[in-house]
């Protein structure tokens, strides 16, 4: 995604890719509280002493930990992709409603996540629908997009011929 709405903007690109990263990352490393849960409770090495009550709450602590990084890398998946409703608004080569659609998937995963944090009680009426509804609407028309119709290639070299220039 970085190298076609490279010539869009070099900088959102890059903020879009960090994100991304960001996101990629933190979602990558969530599966380390879910096998520290699963290793207390099969009493591994060293945790035989404890009772089973004490093992079940530690391995509830790590299943919340578990959410809380999910939550945490949904949020950067909210930004990652109002960075690029911006990047598709700045291209000449994509419709623009494609920026519209990426716009709602950001801020579908920023209320998500925000909502999570900030009034937990909600969240869990929200899950339904956001971020995953949102994420079908932004994420999926965008990549369907790319993939059945694709970039106006006449307008994506224009763009990056005056991107080189600059």
């Amino acid at each position: 995604m970085n190298v076609i709405f490279r010539s869009a903007s070099r900088r959102l690109g890059l903020l879009y890719l960090i994100l991304y990263m960001g996101f990629a990352l933190i979602q990558s490393l969530n599966a380390v509280p879910d096998l520290a849960a699963l290793f207390v409770l099969k009493q591994g090495p060293g945790l035989a002493a404890l009772p089973p009550a004490q093992a079940s709450a530690l391995a509830f602590l790590f299943l919340r930990l578990q959410s809380a990084n999910f939550v945490l890398a949904i949020f950067f998946g909210g930004c990652s992709s109002i960075v690029m409703g911006f990047l598709v608004l700045r291209s000449t080569f994509v419709p623009r409603i494609l920026a519209l659609c990426m716009f709602v998937d950001g801020l579908g995963f920023l209320t998500f996540s925000l909502t999570t944090f900030l009034a937990p009680a909600v969240a869990p009426h929200l899950g339904p629908f956001i971020p995953y509804g949102t994420a079908m609407v932004g994420e999926g028309v965008l990549f369907l997009w790319l993939i059945i119709k694709g970039v106006n290639a006449e307008r994506w070299r224009e763009q990056a011929a005056a991107a080189e220039l600059a």
